[in-house]
């Protein structure tokens, strides 16, 4: 993709002046390294100590267990903190029905981000969900702790249009990067250091394909174009030795 677009920025009359021949050969000169050779040069790396990544997010998600997953659809604030104000009890409907979303839809933190209030249909038990990365709308019936969560946000929100999640006395639309701060708020509660909302998709694709979910409903309910990704959850399961059924209690 480089190469074709430093060729669209090479010299006339194809291209557009803007890089030199000189510049343009060193630049298609180079190439990536795959099979393995790449294999053999990461493992070298590590060997070495030489990082092979770089930026801040993580290579492996966190890992959390089914319980896990099911306390934090219930927890919403610490139950020692005092919910005394209208707002606490605002912010723990809030953060209930942020979980559901997560948890039990496995949505993108941009996703949960672009959500209204009309997003939501409670007579139907729905959600329509815009999804950016694959510029697609999908409808969803809602899970049942999230339609109650909902229900009980809606009813207090007190707005009947905007954005769903708003910051504390603002009319803007939760940030992502406040959405992934909350979601290590509340994970650090009950014991789970540095999650994300990655990391929650991540348990939804898994337990799904776990519970032997076709791989189509899941690539479908997860929002991805192709089978690429929940091919590679799929393989994590085959690694495992996955395959029982589990059940959630609540």
């Amino acid at each position: 993709t480089v190469r074709v677009f430093c060729r669209l920025a090479g010299p006339g009359p194809t291209g557009a002046g803007v890089l030199d021949d000189a510049s343009l050969a060193a630049i298609l000169t180079v190439r990536g390294t795959s099979g393995r050779k790449a294999r053999n040069l990461d493992e070298d790396r590590k060997r070495r100590r030489i990082p092979t990544r770089k930026g801040h997010k993580r290579a492996v998600p966190t890992q959390i267990s089914k319980v896990q997953a099911i306390t934090l659809k219930k927890v919403t604030t610490h139950p020692e903190r005092p919910r005394t104000r209208e707002h606490d009890m605002l912010l723990t409907c809030r953060d209930a029905l942020l979980m559901g979303l997560l948890v039990e839809h496995a949505l993108r933190c941009s996703e949960v981000a672009l959500l209204t209030i009309d997003s939501i249909d409670l007579s139907r038990g729905t959600i329509r969900i815009y999804r950016p990365k694959t510029n697609r709308t999908d409808i969803q019936k809602l899970h049942k702790h999230t339609r109650l969560a909902a229900q009980a946000y809606l009813s207090q929100v007190g707005r009947v249009q905007g954005p769903l999640f708003t910051g504390y006395n603002s009319e803007k639309p939760l940030s992502t990067r406040a959405i992934n701060k909350r979601v290590g708020v509340l994970g650090g509660e009950i014991g789970i250091a540095h999650l994300s909302p990655h990391d929650l998709r991540h348990h939804w694709a898994f337990d799904a394909l776990l519970n032997q979910t076709p791989l189509n409903v899941v690539q479908m309910d997860g929002g991805w174009e192709t089978e690429y990704m929940p091919l590679r959850y799929a393989h994590q399961v085959g690694a495992t030795g996955g395959g029982a059924n589990i059940t959630e209690e609540e």
